[in-house]
């Protein structure tokens, strides 16, 4: 990659050198995670219905044995890699923007002598396109960018990372 952009990889500095990545945390993964640890409160809702039912113990614990892993089974294990997101800036629509005013920061500060600086951003969930949409935010009709008449946004996904 820094190849692609004209940057010699040896030429660069490396003791005071950064990578710092923007990103919104929301999405299939995160969601996936979060619902995850709602297991608690899913298992005593079952456990309720369960009396109702007249389920025995040993069939109960059979039952929510399946269920849990099933579960389980829709979002990915927990494990080190579930960490991977939780260390960028996150500051929702404007991440990219911030961090590269954090790269630009140091840089002015002389803390570094070298930042790549990007951002991504994937809105493809679709908790956060209904509740966008029920709230209005979305545009009925063109986007008008910084246009009296504008009427909401259009979700748009990308990248972008710069070498400074």
């Amino acid at each position: 990659m820094l190849d692609d952009a004209g940057y010699v990889a040896a030429d660069l500095p490396q003791s005071k050198a950064q990578s710092i990545l923007g990103n919104t945390l929301t999405g299939e993964f995160t969601r996936y995670n979060m619902l995850r640890l709602r297991w608690p409160c899913i298992q005593k809702i079952l456990r309720q219905n369960g009396k109702q039912l007249g389920l025995t113990a040993d069939q109960f614990a059979g039952f929510t044995q399946r269920v849990e892993a099933e579960f389980k089974s829709i979002s990915p294990a927990t494990n080190e890699d579930c960490l991977a997101g939780g260390f960028t800036v996150d500051a929702a629509c404007s991440s990219s923007l911030i961090l590269v005013y954090t790269a630009a920061t140091h840089l002015a500060n002389n803390s570094i002598d070298f930042s790549i600086a990007g951002g991504v951003d994937v809105s493809l969930d679709p908790f956060e396109l209904i509740g966008l949409a029920k709230t209005g935010a979305l545009t009925q009709s063109d986007m008008m960018f910084y246009d009296k008449r504008g009427s909401g946004f259009i979700l748009g996904e990308g990248c972008g990372i710069v070498g400074m």
